[in-house]
C-alpha cells in the first residue's frame, strides 16, 4: 500500500491524476505482487533503519525482497546508502539506466 501511494504521488506530480492512475491499472494488470510475511519485512526494517532514510525504507525492503537488479531513482541520497548497505543490486538514475542498457 505504501508503494502504490508512493508511486501515485509522484505519477499525479510529473502526469496528472489521469496518468497517475492508468499507471497504477498497468502496474497491477502487468506485475505479480509479491506477498511479504510482515514479520520478514519488519525485520528487515529493522535491520537497514539506520542506514536507509526512513522516507525510504518501504522502498529499498520491496527492492531486495523482490530480488532485483536495478534501482532506479532519482532520490541521489536513497542510491547512495541503497549503494553502500548492499551488493545485490544496481542503484542508478534513470539516466544512468538507460545508458547502462544502451536505449
Amino acid at each position: 500500500k505504501e508503494i502504490q501511494e508512493q508511486i501515485l504521488r509522484v505519477a499525479k506530480r510529473v502526469g496528472g491524476k489521469d496518468f497517475a492512475s492508468r499507471l497504477v491499472a498497468l502496474i497491477w494488470s502487468e506485475i505479480k505482487p509479491i506477498f511479504i510475511p510482515q514479520t520478514y519485512y519488519k525485520t528487515l526494517m529493522r535491520i537497514y533503519e539506520d542506514k536507509i532514510p526512513r522516507k525510504d525504507l518501504a522502498i529499498f525492503t520491496a527492492a531486495l525482497v523482490a530480488d532485483v537488479d536495478y534501482l532506479i531513482s532519482e532520490n541521489r541520497e536513497l542510491l547512495k546508502k541503497s549503494a553502500e548497505v548492499q551488493d545485490i543490486f544496481d542503484c542508478l538514475t534513470s539516466e544512468e539506466f538507460i545508458d547502462k542498457i544502451n536505449l
